[in-house]
């Protein structure tokens, strides 16, 4: 079967099934907004959902993370127990699971392979869910993207109202659909009413920029003075890589008492005047205008330099959650269509 067909009539046994087979990571509501985790039960399953607050990203590189715990007397190291369980990745984003793809080779490279991303990475078979009501502050289609992108993803359910159409990506998501129970073979009005959702979902996300001139535009701005002007509604506050799907620097701290302890891997972020700050007291971005073209400069122009793409999947969050309502889109376009 290449192609199958979930009724939502049997989208909680489907569930129900994947939970038996292992753990089930997804979006679940809480108050009024959407997280991942890990289900409880088939029923909290929200797949009717814009976006999440956060991305998934948390479930490979968590926002804090134990590294190990010491003990002065004795010389004495001890690793945390080891919680990563095999499983599934369900509802995902398409930007989202791209924002993952971007960040493999950082946790995968030559010189340089993190186990403990690589272990919850490789423990989840990843199921997206295509994007049929994009908000307002989407941008997907202006960074390479699509509602319907297929980029790290095993399989990719799309939402046709009372039927979910289900294409497997890779060789995990093709065993996945022949073990899964309640799954019809899709019709030829199935793939043709897909198709007409996802023209219609894509005309409603005209790029706003190119990617490919934001890279070339941005490498001559570097001491462009409009900088100067952008930076100053910015408090430095950081939401913005907190909750970016792609931001991926860490800071490493100990915390000891009593000759007993805990090393600790936590988010960074580059709007901290502490990020760059020498212990020789100098620090190369002394104020928010520097450490703000950092953010800009690296998701659009170094990140293509070292990896070949840019480092922004138009998910819109840093957009939704800015307090001074700063959009990246705007900043961006200042140096593209002006």
């Amino acid at each position: 079967m290449d192609t199958g067909i979930i009724t939502k009539t049997n989208l909680k046994a489907v569930i129900e099934d994947l939970m038996q087979r292992g753990e089930v990571v997804a979006p679940v509501r809480k108050d009024d907004y959407v997280l991942f985790a890990s289900l409880p039960s088939a029923e909290a399953a929200c797949l009717d959902y814009a976006n999440s607050k956060l991305s998934p990203k948390g479930c490979f590189f968590p926002q804090a993370e134990v590294l190990f715990y010491y003990q002065k007397e004795g010389h004495k190291i001890f690793e945390p127990p080891n919680e990563v369980k095999p499983g599934y990745l369900l509802g995902i984003r398409p930007c989202d699971a791209r924002a993952i793809a971007l960040l493999d080779p950082i946790f995968d490279e030559p010189r340089y392979q993190d186990v403990y991303y690589l272990e919850r990475r490789k423990s989840k078979v990843m199921i997206g869910l295509a994007c049929t009501r994009p908000q307002s502050t989407c941008f997907c289609s202006s960074t390479g993207g699509s509602p319907s992108d297929t980029t790290g993803l095993d399989m990719l359910w799309q939402d046709l109202g009372d039927r979910y159409l289900v294409r497997p990506i890779t060789d995990r998501g093709r065993e996945l659909l022949a073990k899964l129970p309640h799954v019809e073979e899709a019709a030829a009005e199935d793939l043709a009413k897909a198709s007409e959702q996802e023209q219609a979902v894509l005309a409603k996300l005209p790029p706003i920029f190119s990617a490919e001139e934001a890279f070339s535009r941005l490498s001559a701005a570097f001491d462009d003075p409009l900088w100067q002007r952008i930076y100053e509604r910015c408090l430095g506050c950081a939401t913005c890589a907190f909750v970016c799907p792609t931001c991926h620097c860490f800071d490493i701290q100990d915390e000891n008492r009593c000759g007993q302890g805990r090393r600790v891997r936590l988010w960074d972020s580059c709007q901290f005047s502490l990020f760059t700050l020498h212990t020789s007291g100098h620090n190369p971005r002394p104020c928010g205008k520097e450490r703000l073209r950092q953010r800009v400069m690296h998701k659009f122009n170094y990140f293509k330099v070292n990896n070949g793409q840019i480092a922004c999947v138009g998910c819109g969050r840093c957009i939704r959650e800015c307090p001074v309502n700063m959009d990246i889109r705007q900043i961006v376009s200042a140096y593209c269509l002006r």
